[in-house]
């Protein structure tokens, strides 16, 4: 059954391709998709760690494949190595470790200690692989997740930890079978997101749901955002930024993103970001008073493209609160992650 079903998909893969060329003259290719966030996957992207003193990153990967049948070799159906590829923030200097989990098995690890750069802020790609000959397999049954503790965050300890759930991208590929009969997609060292390999990464990343910078007109309290853009590009790239409040004003700018990562305060992005300027022909009623908008941004260039994740505070008084969670994603582009 899953030969019939790897010829049938070839079959149709065949008919998209010639449909594309012969109506275009161009192959096109079939589309696949995108990540989805706390999805599962056989490669799980976390935009950012953070081991900066006083700040602990803990990366969870939980394997939801429960398959205790033999594969004859001395691993399950359900083992699985994984691949962890630490990208440094800034430099873009890389270095990967693995470990093997079982069936059903969770792994939380300390990025600060299980990184073996001992980088301050940087990237995860964790990708699934056969334990027996390391070769990457489509394991679409992984999930991750970021817990981001600090004890350098405004008010007591506990108002410092925050959580975001990881994008994960399911396999494409096949070019052959393992042992315990699961496609093997490529042999390459690199990572292709090119719906051949793996999904796509998005065209666009969006913040669904942003409060305004400062205070706001009509109550207490202060509010504030960052931004951590994923570039997985080794150059800077140039953002576009669309923005909107709760009414649909429009605003726009632009900025440049470091290799690998880079955060931005939401104050330093834009003016139009504060509480006093989303208010301006917006709804006030929505959150009582509290002036809210969302975002929009891509890379300029069509061979480049981010993921990310957006952390908030409130101070009201005495009182700390923090959350966050990654970016809506929408659209496609063709990545390579290049790996020594």
């Amino acid at each position: 059954m899953k030969i019939q079903a790897n010829v049938l998909a070839s079959f149709k893969n065949l008919a998209l391709f010639l449909v594309c060329f012969l109506s275009t003259g161009v192959f096109v290719g079939p589309s696949f998709g995108i990540p989805e966030i706390g999805g599962r996957g056989s490669v799980i992207v976390f935009p950012l760690f953070d081991s900066r003193p006083g700040v602990r990153t803990c990366l969870t990967i939980t394997n939801t494949n429960r398959d205790h049948r033999s594969c004859g070799n001395g691993f399950r159906v359900g083992d699985v190595e994984l691949r962890y590829v630490y990208f440094e923030a800034g430099t873009c200097v890389v270095q990967d470790r693995t470990e093997v989990i079982s069936p059903g098995d969770t792994l939380t690890v300390i990025a600060g200690l299980h990184n073996p750069l001992g980088s301050d802020t940087g990237f995860l790609v964790v990708q699934a692989k056969d334990p027996e000959t390391s070769f990457p397999i489509d394991f679409d049954y992984l999930l991750g997740s970021a817990t981001i503790m600090s004890s350098v965050a405004d008010g007591a300890a506990e108002n410092g930890k925050w959580t975001y759930l990881a994008y994960a991208f399911e396999g494409v590929g096949s070019i052959f079978f393992d042992s315990c009969a699961r496609d093997v997609i490529t042999m390459s060292n690199d990572i292709l997101f090119d719906d051949v390999d793996y999904e796509s990464f998005p065209d666009r990343i969006i913040l669904d749901h942003l409060e305004g910078f400062g205070s706001p007109l009509t109550r207490p309290g202060n509010y504030s955002g960052t931004l951590y853009v994923m570039n997985p590009a080794n150059v800077m790239a140039s953002a576009d930024l669309s923005g909107w409040n709760n009414n649909e004003q429009r605003f726009t700018t632009g900025f440049q993103v470091d290799p690998c990562l880079q955060e931005f305060e939401l104050s330093d992005l834009s003016s139009s970001f504060s509480q006093a300027n989303l208010a301006m022909d917006g709804n006030p009623d929505e959150l009582l008073g509290i002036s809210t908008g969302w975002a929009r941004i891509n890379a300029s260039n069509p061979n480049q493209a981010f993921l990310g994740v957006y952390r908030e505070k409130i101070a009201v008084g005495p009182k700390r609160f923090i959350g966050g969670r990654a970016l809506s994603v929408q659209g496609s582009r063709l990545i390579v992650l290049s790996l020594p």
